[in-house]
């Protein structure tokens, strides 16, 4: 019984015990994170003590003689309809318990008899754990005989700084990650050989043994399916190296951009801390959060560029047969994770099929990487290609050359181009019973409560109708716009932008086999991230809310796919240079995690909530952020560990 064997049959026992610790701990934790209002406690009765992190608490205190409402929203909620918070009687008092306290509160104070507001609307910045004032009083009489009121907002008990745990924990691992460095600096390399690039070579580190018979391989990696994935065969090397060198090298960058997409996405779906600034964004802008999906579809693109390298040359049906069989895989594997996360649920065992989530993550790599695919072997016509295959060399023409990574490829931009047609057509020409067409907006309290169940407009629209909203991710991304109708954020519709931000990673790998230097590759990198972000800029008109397609991960809009393309382009080159070119850095540790980020993706969604990943705390930054930051560093030792005795999973 060899090694791989052996591991499967312990994960398949471990299963029973990861699903029992998996509910005890999520039971533990629901009970403990309950906020004082979902407990039955009245707002009346809070006090600072009933806060967790990112709450806080605002006492409205009012001494005039009528009945006063007090309105609130977030400026955040754009164009929201405020919500009734508190009703109070003359000279009473009451309590507002603010749930994200890093959002701007807007607050309207109205008369309840005449519902006009005694005073502006204030709009206020409130940290967590701090108590607030908010006094309504009389403020004299105006000159036309009406009486005048104030409003005065202040602190009540100072809040706390939630940065500061951020703080030293950036510091650590920043201090640790130096000291490991510097100490590969000094006593491992030559100082030269570190700081010197090369003029036009390239250099690739030799991974010798990762997919031949002194390793392990089982499975699948994100956009690695096969022994040619992310293998510049040719173009890296002078021509005096032999071939079974120039076979395992390696574009090691590729791996790095892939750990650190994934090491973010365990930090992030771990909790992060509870930080805002590694949330998904409310509906419309772009946060960390929101650009880790794309980048795995990117470096997935990218990694095709050499998997399909010489396919041409191939038998189709073979390949055809691989490219539906990975697509199987990942699909099938992204319904299992489904239906493990919903389990147990309302104290019952098993899957509810009726309920379980169809789309995802893993399901949209899935069907971007079959559609992709296809477009690779059937698009480009087989002559061109064959041609294309055979030339290393720039032709020294002035017009040819420059555009050399689009002419090679003109079919597959023309399809590309067709998919953001299709995209754009359906989104503002399909009509949504009830919507306004071309609606993107998130429904809910947004336009001021006009369009409640129009959330997503017809992206949503069509998901509903084609997977029923029982098959939809049930808790839409967006908790301050009062969102009921589910959303799913990786929705049929989105597919489309998907395989263009997968295309423009294709691109980005076919470059590295066109053109023969790193100065060149860098500059064709450098020059499209820049023209996709000048495009994303237009379309969302370089505001939030203002431009004809704002940035928006939750329907993954025409912007969002140009800017994170754009991004992806641009760190891409980064990590190139550092990592390939001028050698200051071997990826390491995310180079490890790179290579198996199918294992690790999976693995953290499996034990997510199971000790020692993570385990109950008191609901601060502090304790949450060492817990999550511990959590996403074992995930890190696992990968080296993998990596040292040579287990990869892959689809073979």
């Amino acid at each position: 019984m060899n090694r791989t064997t052996v591991i499967i049959l312990q994960l398949m026992l471990l299963f029973p015990l990861l699903v029992m610790a998996r509910e005890e701990n999520v039971t533990k934790m629901s009970s403990n994170d309950v906020t004082p209002v979902q407990k039955g406690r009245s707002q009346a009765n809070l006090s600072r003590d009933d806060l967790i992190m990112n709450q806080a608490l605002i006492n409205v205190t009012s001494t005039v003689k009528v009945d006063i409402h007090v309105y609130m929203s977030y400026v955040e909620c754009h164009e929201c309809k405020q919500t009734l918070v508190a009703s109070l009687r003359q000279d009473n008092f009451s309590t507002i318990l603010v749930h994200f306290s890093y959002y701007t509160v807007l607050i309207t104070v109205v008369n309840r008899s005449t519902n006009n507001p005694l005073c502006p609307s204030l709009k206020e910045i409130v940290h967590q754990l701090g108590v607030y004032e908010l006094e309504i009083s009389l403020n004299g009489i105006h000159e036309n005989g009406t009486l005048r009121y104030r409003c005065k907002f202040f602190i009540g008990q100072v809040p706390s700084n939630p940065y500061v745990a951020l703080g030293v924990a950036s510091a650590v691992v920043a201090l640790l990650w130096m000291s490991y460095a510097l100490s590969v600096y000094w006593f491992k390399y030559p100082i030269a050989k570190r700081l010197c690039c090369r003029s036009d070579e390239v250099k690739v580190t030799l991974e010798l043994g990762e997919s031949n018979s002194s390793g392990q391989s089982v499975g699948i990696s994100f956009g690695n399916p096969s022994r040619f994935s992310e293998y510049d065969e040719s173009m890296f090397c002078p021509p005096d190296i032999p071939n079974q060198v120039r076979n395992h090298l390696r574009v090691i960058s590729l791996d790095t951009f892939r750990g650190i997409a994934t090491t973010l996405m365990i930090f992030i779906n771990l909790g992060a801390g509870g930080y805002y600034q590694f949330k998904l964004s409310p509906w419309n802008g772009l946060s960390l959060a929101d650009i880790v999906s794309p980048c795995f579809v990117f470096i997935m693109g990218a990694s095709m560029a050499f998997t399909f390298r010489g396919a041409h040359h191939r038998p189709i049906l073979p390949l055809c047969t691989a490219v539906g069989c990975r697509t199987a895989i990942l699909f099938c594997t992204g319904v299992v994770l489904n239906a493990f996360v919903g389990m147990p649920r309302n104290g019952e065992w098993g899957t509810n099929l009726s309920r379980l989530r169809i789309p995802g993550v893993l399901q949209r790599l899935a069907v971007t990487y079959l559609f992709l695919g296809a477009i690779v072997l059937f698009i480009c016509p087989r002559w061109w290609c064959n041609q294309r295959v055979e030339e290393t060399q720039l032709t020294n023409n002035r017009l040819i050359d420059p555009l050399r990574d689009v002419l090679y490829y003109w079919p597959q931009w023309v399809i590309t181009l067709l998919l953001l047609v299709a995209h754009t057509s359906i989104t503002f020409l399909l009509p949504v019973p009830g919507c306004p067409i071309g609606y993107l907006g998130p429904g809910g309290l947004s336009d001021q409560g006009r369009y409640p169940n129009c959330t997503g407009g017809a992206a949503s629209y069509i998901d509903r109708a084609i997977l029923t909203q029982e098959h939809l991710y049930a808790n839409p991304t967006p908790d301050i716009y009062g969102i009921t109708t589910p959303n799913d954020p990786e929705g049929i519709l989105g597919c489309l932008t998907t395989i263009v931000v997968a295309f423009f990673g294709l691109h980005a790998g076919s470059i590295i086999i066109i053109y023969p230097t790193w100065k060149s590759r860098v500059a064709r990198w450098i020059l499209w991230g820049i023209v996709l972000a000048s495009f994303s800029l237009i379309l969302c008109g370089a505001s939030t809310n203002s431009g004809k397609i704002p940035l928006n991960k939750n329907l993954w809009s025409l912007s969002f796919a140009f800017a994170t393309s754009s991004i992806s382009l641009l760190v891409f080159s980064v990590l190139y240079v550092l990592v390939d070119v001028c050698n200051v850095w071997a990826g390491t540790p995310f180079s490890f995690v790179g290579r198996n980020s199918f294992l690790l993706y999976v693995g953290h969604i499996l034990f997510q909530f199971v000790f020692p990943f993570d385990w109950v705390t008191s609901v601060t930054h502090g304790d949450r952020l060492a817990v999550n930051t511990f959590g996403t560093t074992l995930w890190l030792f696992i990968a080296y560990y993998f990596h040292y005795i040579k287990f990869y999973v892959k689809v073979k």
